[in-house]
């Protein structure tokens, strides 16, 4: 593709997504010289500095960086306060923990998340737990958040049915298994924060995003329910899965 000619004249782009470390291999060509054409835009998860696709990325004459960089708990907790305050709104404590775990590290999301709640609640002094409820979200995501907590729990009346309504639904199946790959992920940062003699209320606060009081109980009962070795165990499994 990138040696292609266009029938109709000009340079194309070709864009390739979820480029790990064996893209190294067939980018050589391209970043020391010796193969040219059209332009490529690769696109990664993150690289570590140790990174040797990153490395020879960086390094590159022939190459652009362009780093994107995920919003701290913080900067999200700011541009909440900051895009409601605009429409003269403050937000409940709850409320927002609710917001930031709906949206993640991701500032666009944020954006037009906040900017609809602003909508939502215009002609109130205070925006509530159950305005971020009401409007926030996009009733998949949660039903899937909803899903892993099953699954961990081992409810599997409740699995057969959510995954069920999820997939009438239209949802890709793909992007549930995902839900549940990074959810059990998150079950192993906090059991290492506990088994660090991290209490698990301070550890609920400080996981990123944090994890909203009214599931903690189901986490609590999850926890309970795995232990370490399990839960690497069904995270391999899960990415398997994703990648897949």
């Amino acid at each position: 593709e990138m040696q292609a000619i266009s029938m109709l004249g000009g340079q194309k782009a070709i864009w390739v997504k979820g480029v790990s470390e064996n893209f190294l291999k067939v980018a050589a060509p391209v970043l020391d010289g010796t193969a040219q054409g059209n332009f490529i835009v690769a696109e990664s998860s993150n690289l570590a500095k140790s990174s040797k696709l990153r490395d020879a990325l960086e390094k590159s004459p022939r190459a652009i960086i362009i780093p994107l960089y995920d919003a701290e708990d913080s900067d999200i907790s700011a541009a909440i306060e900051q895009t409601l305050a605009r429409t003269g709104l403050n937000i409940e404590q709850d409320a927002k923990l609710r917001l930031m775990e709906l949206v993640g590290s991701s500032r666009g999301l944020l954006q037009r998340e906040a900017e609809k709640l602003a909508l939502y609640a215009m002609g109130q002094q205070m925006v509530t737990l159950a305005d971020v409820e009401a409007v926030c979200g996009n009733g998949a995501d949660d039903d899937a958040d909803d899903l892993a907590d099953a699954m961990f729990t081992g409810d599997l009346e409740a699995v057969d049915r959510i995954f069920t309504l999820l997939l009438e639904g239209g949802t890709d199946a793909g992007r549930v298994v995902m839900v549940a790959h990074n959810h059990a992920m998150k079950l192993q940062d906090l059991q290492l924060a506990v088994n660090r003699g991290t209490k698990l209320e301070m550890a609920f606060k400080f996981t990123k995003p944090p994890v909203f009081f009214k599931r903690q109980p189901s986490f609590r009962r999850q926890l309970g329910a795995w232990d370490m070795q399990s839960l690497i165990q069904a995270a391999s499994t899960l990415g398997d899965a994703v990648f897949q």
